[in-house]
């Protein structure tokens, strides 16, 4: 547990990170802490070109490092940060929609390099690398590097080492075998970014709740890094399907407002990964 010692000045630091210091009317002090990459997807962060080392600060204990690169489908990419005067720093991979999705933390004491590769498998889009520091006042300069390469696929069938390894710990699972018996096969959970090893992790719809004539909620298991196209139609026997939204995941489960759910017939709905 950290217990803050010393809240007034604390909280007097983060006061002047945001808006500066104003101790009466006209009397103001610049800004002691300047951010240098944004602080939350929100803010767009800083783009970086693939290979090149880009130079970054944890200025104040709360502050965040945002890095964006486009990710294709079928690459690999090598994500680094390297401490400078830094110690401890956390790395989270977000989506375009700000979750996160993968995360490493270097939580020992010393100045080791924080370092994975990610196989992006689905549609092209845009992903951030959040950088901050571990634990509170930790402060520093760093670097961060993104490298891309092809999969790396040894057999070849389709599934990356890197899955392979992390969840099978070998390189002999086949993309049409389904592990977990839930009805996905090993290239299927692949696509959605599920777990093979798990029956309960999948593309499942959990519940659908009536709400005010005409709107319906509509959830679903959802993976981060992910983005789902949800459809509406008026069967489930070769019906038109019409898309009604392009919905980014909202962590493991994502909730989407139909207001076009009221009416006397029947409305079926299907969901997909945006690929």
């Amino acid at each position: 547990m950290i217990v803050d010692m010393m809240p007034s000045i604390h909280k007097l630091s983060i006061a002047r990170w945001v808006v500066g210091l104003c101790l009466t009317a006209g009397l103001c002090f610049a800004d002691a802490f300047p951010d240098d990459h944004g602080d939350s997807v929100a803010d767009g962060g800083t783009a970086v070109s693939l290979g090149a080392t880009t130079a970054g600060s944890v200025e104040i204990d709360i502050d965040r490092d945002l890095f964006s690169f486009t990710a294709e489908q079928g690459f690999q990419y090598r994500i680094e940060v390297i401490p400078g005067t830094v110690n401890d720093v956390d790395l989270k991979l977000r989506g375009t929609d700000g979750t996160a999705g993968l995360v490493l933390k270097n939580d020992s004491v010393g100045q080791a390099d924080l370092d994975f590769s990610y196989p992006h498998v689905t549609a092209t889009t845009t992903l951030h690398v959040d950088v901050g520091g571990f634990a509170a006042f930790t402060t520093g300069s760093y670097s961060v590097r993104i490298t891309r390469t092809a999969i790396v696929d040894t057999e070849p069938d389709g599934l990356p080492d890197l899955w392979e390894n992390e969840f099978f710990n070998n390189l002999t699972q086949l993309p049409g075998n389904d592990e977990d018996g839930d009805g996905f096969s090993n290239l299927e959970e692949l696509i959605l970014g599920t777990d093979p090893t798990d029956s309960g992790s999948g593309l499942f719809f959990t519940a659908l709740q009536p709400l005010a004539d005409p709107n319906q909620d509509v959830s679903w298991q959802t993976s981060t890094l992910r983005q789902y196209e949800l459809s509406a139609g008026p069967s489930l026997d070769g019906g038109s399907w019409t898309p009604i939204a392009t919905v980014p995941s909202d962590g493991p489960t994502t909730t989407f407002t139909d207001p076009n759910a009221g009416g006397p017939d029947s409305r079926f709905y299907r969901v997909q990964i945006v690929q």
